[in-house]
């Protein structure tokens, strides 16, 4: 499902985001990235999205080679992957159900199926009754509700978040975790961008920790930072 192949990023001033990563993810894994601020955690998640490019190495997302892609086809590689931020990044002048729609009609999606899928995943999501409210109106927990019924509103195999509970308070954070865990169920490939170590240690998921631009630990059932006995080291 992804895959980078000796994966090196340096920027212009000559900050190092990551140092020939190899790592794979495959399809319905469920993936937290950890580090400190400046680790290389964002740029992991900019390079699958195609914001930035690899200064050397390979990343195939669903089958494609992404680093040979066009810029006119990058468009339909992120119609492909559904994205959460920590800020939300709702269109502030569009009601909830506008916002999600958006999402479709940008794919051109048949009104009709508009009409009757967004109510449907927002009523997943917990909000049937904030159809019609704006982003003003919401608290940070719905905001982050309706951004998730965004990226998954068109199906994407993959879902990436950055940072997804960090505006949050800590009982609206493992609302938000339990959806993302119920999208994973249901097959949906996860990678989370996070500092959150009590959600980390407490879900036990696949844990890549970058430092520096190097991935340190890739385990199974691993914690933040703490190696449990049951942890199966997958380098």
């Amino acid at each position: 499902m992804i895959k980078m192949e000796n994966v090196t990023k340096v920027y212009e001033n000559g900050a190092v985001g990551l140092r020939d990563l190899n790592l794979q993810i495959n399809r319905g894994e469920f993936v937290f990235v950890v580090g400190s601020s400046g680790s290389g955690k964002s740029t992991f998640i900019r390079l699958l999205l195609k914001e930035v490019e690899p200064t050397d190495g390979n990343i195939i997302v669903n089958g494609t080679d992404i680093t040979t892609l066009k810029r006119r086809q990058i468009p339909y590689l992120r119609r492909k992957i559904g994205v959460v931020f920590q800020d939300f990044r709702l269109l502030p002048s569009k009601t909830v159900y506008e916002n999600v729609a958006f999402a479709m009609q940008v794919v051109e999606t048949n009104p009709k199926i508009i009409r009757r899928n967004v109510p449907q995943i927002l009523a997943m999501v917990g909000l049937a009754k904030k159809i019609n409210a704006y982003p003003n109106q919401l608290s940070g927990g719905e905001q982050q509700r309706v951004a998730l019924a965004r990226a998954i509103i068109n199906r994407p195999p993959i879902l990436l978040a950055d940072e997804p509970t960090g505006n949050l308070d800590p009982d609206t954070a493992w609302e938000i975790m339990d959806l993302i865990q119920e999208i994973n169920r249901n097959g949906t490939t996860v990678v989370i961008s996070t500092h959150a170590k009590d959600i980390v240690d407490k879900m036990q998921k696949r844990v890549v920790a970058i430092n520096k631009g190097v991935v340190l630990r890739d385990v199974k059932g691993g914690g933040y930072s703490d190696e449990a006995e049951n942890m199966e080291i997958l380098y």
